[in-house]
Order: C-alpha cells, then structure tokens, then sequence
C-alpha cells in the first residue's frame, strides 16, 4: 500500500530517490502477524493504539540516544506486561524451557507489532518502497540495511534482517 498522500511520496522522491518504486518481492519483507483473531485481541489490549500514539506524538521523545526507536516486545508497555507477566507464569510452574519459550513469545509478539506498524504507516510488506540501502562488513559477514518509505513524511522503517527499527528521516 503506497502513501495515500502524494505529497507525502513527493517528498520521499525530492529527499532520496527511491532504490526500488515498489518492485514486487520474491516474499514478503517481514513475517508479520495475519490471524485475525490474535490481531484484534492485541488491538484490545491497546498495542495498536501505542504503536499510533508513538507515531503521531511521543516519536521523537522515545528515540535512543542513537536515533532509533527498536520494534520489540520490550518497547511498548501492553507487550512489556504480558511478556513479564509470562514469564512469572513459566517460572512459578518451573516449565522446562523456559527461556525458548519466551524468545517465541517475544518472537510472535514482534510480528504483531511489525503487522500494526506496516499497517499504520502503510507500508507493503509485498512492494515495499526502498528509499536507501546501507552495506557494511562485520567479520565475514555482511551486513545489509534497508529503510523503507511510509506514509509519515519525517520516519523512515529499516531493517538489517535482524532487527527492526524506526528513525528520524535522514539519519
């Protein structure tokens, strides 16, 4: 889903040009979230709505010190509770493991939030637009990072496979 704004897009195009015009990906960008059901209870507990008040006020107050704001669990207080909350659970029966039971709790809570997130600032995770891509060596691997255009004129989506984040446009 491009920018409804075309103004928005506009800008996009002035600032960087585009590396992709939303070429069509071989798969999906990032595994996110399609069951209904677990899309709307999260919605309920009001992740979706501090994903749009971190858009739409609280962006640059909640950046870190290195301009990034990291989609995880651990960044938004209703996903923080339950995973807290989990484990306590998973502690007090002594479950055994535990800690992978956990990281899969996190893991599919990220894709929630990846869901809302694409979906707030309108991005699809099918024909993303690439405004920029940064390669970088570490060891022997190389890193790869892309950020994607949205429908917010001054946050840009990236990703290094690993991680995915929100920043400042431009940094």
């Amino acid at each position: 889903m491009p920018p409804k704004d075309l103004k928005t897009m506009e800008n996009f195009e002035k600032i960087e040009k585009p590396v992709t015009g939303g070429v069509e990906a071989e798969e999906p960008i990032a595994d996110l979230e399609t069951n209904e059901a677990i899309l709307k209870k999260w919605g309920k507990e009001g992740l979706n709505a501090e994903i749009i008040g971190l858009l739409d006020n609280d962006f640059e107050e909640k950046l870190s010190k290195d301009g990034k704001f990291i989609l995880s669990a651990d960044s938004f207080t209703s996903s923080k509770e339950f995973v807290r909350d989990t484990y306590h659970e998973f502690k007090k029966f002594d479950a055994k493991n535990w800690g992978d039971k956990l990281d899969e709790v996190k893991n599919n809570l990220r894709k929630i939030i990846l869901t809302f997130t694409f979906n707030d600032l309108e991005i699809n995770p099918e024909k993303p637009i690439i405004i920029r891509e940064e390669k970088e060596k570490e060891g022997d691997k190389e890193i790869i990072r892309k950020y994607f255009a949205t429908n917010r004129p001054g946050i840009v989506l990236a990703s290094d496979k690993t991680d995915w984040w929100l920043e400042r446009k431009g940094s």
